[in-house]
């Protein structure tokens, strides 16, 4: 189906897209190139983008794709397995089940209640060895950004660089210099101007506000953990953050105090609405890095789980797991007389692919969990109004 979730590793990224959408998008890129045969398009690839799929030796690793396909289909299948995982496929896939002590295809159309399905027992880790995100990068590689964001601190020498490539913009650029401050879309235009120059002393900031982020932060324990609280706890609305959580909650507050200071030199304003406490965040910039630079989603229904973290090192995606599950999980403890206790772990969101996305995150450190679907009905928070 076409709006399955597929894992992609492209330019040292992981992400998680929708196989329909990640096809459309090759296809109608560069539409002189498609073949048909009857109702199937399809369009041999460079192997650029890989997918994971195992060898001959059963070993599951991240494999060059180098074909993609679109065809319409009559009828689908949705395969349920005993642990509440599903996929939704055409009756003519092939997927694989034990033989003879092998693993051999079937096609799905012939699959029959209580076969075994193969799946993997871990998911290729691709870690990536640079774990400092380029702030700056990030924010000129967003489309349509706003007019009000600068690059503050800048140096004479990018200044001469734009006198000689803009004279139309004499007025502006001469107050831009007395300020020593350069919007990021002027940076996007001319992107040559600040190429080989030292940018270490300089800032992004808005026009208005006295926050600033780097232009380039390291991805830590501590902003695992804070990015954790986010997708959890968090919503980003225009001008900043607010996180929800239990007046009771205190140890996490404080800890959510403590990380926008350590990482951001921001502090929050805390609000009590009866058992809810929330924790508001005024500062825009904020806003864009967790909703548009990590893609987190502004709120609950449209979440993620920022694609940076599948490529971090084993003990960060557990830092990020640990702080969702203390937001939108829950822990429990099963004593058993003689022998080790039954620990589990569970949480719940409201986006189906956020959902995913933490299966999958679990799946990269070899842990299994179960999924279950409940239909609940829509209530507003009253003390927080979401």
């Amino acid at each position: 189906d076409a709006t399955e979730p597929l894992i992609i590793h492209e330019n040292n990224n992981i992400s998680i897209v929708k196989i329909g959408d990640f096809v459309d998008a090759l296809l109608d890129q560069d539409p002189s190139k498609i073949q048909k045969e009857g109702e199937v398009e399809y369009l041999p690839l460079n192997g650029q983008s890989k997918a994971i799929s195992f060898d001959k030796e059963y070993k599951t690793a991240f494999h060059p794709i180098h074909e993609v396909s679109r065809h319409p289909a009559e009828m689908m299948y949705e395969i349920s397995l005993e642990t509440g995982k599903k996929i939704k496929v055409t009756g003519s896939h092939s997927i694989f089940t034990v033989k003879e002590n092998r693993i051999a295809p079937v096609k799905v159309s012939n699959l029959r209640e209580d076969d075994f399905v193969v799946a993997p027992e871990k998911l290729p880790a691709i870690e990536r060895k640079n774990l400092t995100l380029n702030i700056l990068e990030e924010f000129l590689a967003l489309k349509n950004l706003e007019k009000n964001i600068y690059v503050r601190h800048i140096g004479d020498a990018i200044f001469l660089k734009l006198k000689e490539k803009t004279p139309g913009l004499k007025s502006a650029l001469k107050n831009w210099k007395r300020h020593k401050t350069l919007p990021l879309w002027v940076i996007q235009q001319y992107p040559d101007i600040v190429k080989d120059e030292n940018l270490s002393r300089c800032k992004i900031g808005t026009y208005s506000s006295t926050v600033e982020l780097p232009l380039s932060i390291p991805m830590n324990e501590d902003l695992c953990r804070l990015l954790g609280w986010y997708v959890s706890e968090g919503t980003a609305r225009k001008y900043g953050l607010i996180f929800s959580l239990g007046t009771h909650e205190t140890e996490f507050i404080d800890e959510i105090a403590v990380l926008l200071e350590k990482l951001f030199k921001i502090s929050m304003k805390e609000y009590v609405k009866g058992t809810a406490t929330q924790l508001e965040v005024k500062s825009k910039l904020l806003a864009i890095l967790f909703a548009q630079v990590f893609k987190a989603g502004r709120t609950a229904v449209v979440k993620r789980v920022p694609s940076i973290i599948f490529t971090l090192p084993a003990h960060l995606k557990v830092q990020f797991l640990h702080t969702y599950l203390h937001g939108d999980g829950s822990f429990t403890i099963k004593e058993n007389s003689g022998r080790m206790p039954e620990i589990t772990l569970a949480s719940s969101s409201a986006s189906q692919e956020l959902t995913n996305d933490i299966i999958t995150l679990c799946l990269f450190l070899g842990i299994h969990a179960n999924y279950q679907e409940e239909r609940v009905k829509a209530h507003e928070i009253a003390a927080t109004k979401q």
